[in-house]
């Protein structure tokens, strides 16, 4: 499984110093990548295999920024949408615990828990 993420070209922006919000887009990437690793240690997650952050292609939606991979593991199981009207109480129950847990793991992270989206670099 591949999740793939771009900056924008800084030129549409008015983003001030741009060395810092390169800075912190490049943080705001490397918590994700800790994210999932987060996530495979507590077992609620595809398991991490590698990061690598590129500039974007001249041919990309996106060309002048950058743009991010983060390569996981596949994840087992059935799609949620496909076997959604056939989920029993017990099995939403499990299901919203699951949820419940992830989101107070996500919450208890300092760095997470007080983030409010910004304009990144790109």
């Amino acid at each position: 499984m591949v999740k793939i993420r771009y900056d924008l070209p800084p030129d549409d922006f008015d983003l001030g110093v741009l060395q810092e919000r390169e800075e912190q887009a490049t943080l705001e990437f490397l918590n994700e990548v800790k994210l999932v690793e987060d996530f495979e240690e507590i077992g609620h997650g595809p398991a991490y295999i590698d990061h690598v952050s590129q500039s974007a292609w001249s041919f990309s939606p996106y060309h002048g920024g950058n743009v991010h991979f983060i390569i996981m593991s596949r994840v087992l199981g059935k799609s949620l949408y496909d076997v959604h009207m056939n989920v029993t109480d017990d099995e939403f129950e499990s299901l919203r615990q699951q949820i419940a847990y992830i989101l107070e793991y996500v919450l208890a992270i300092p760095s997470f828990a007080c983030t409010q989206p910004t304009r990144a670099f790109g």
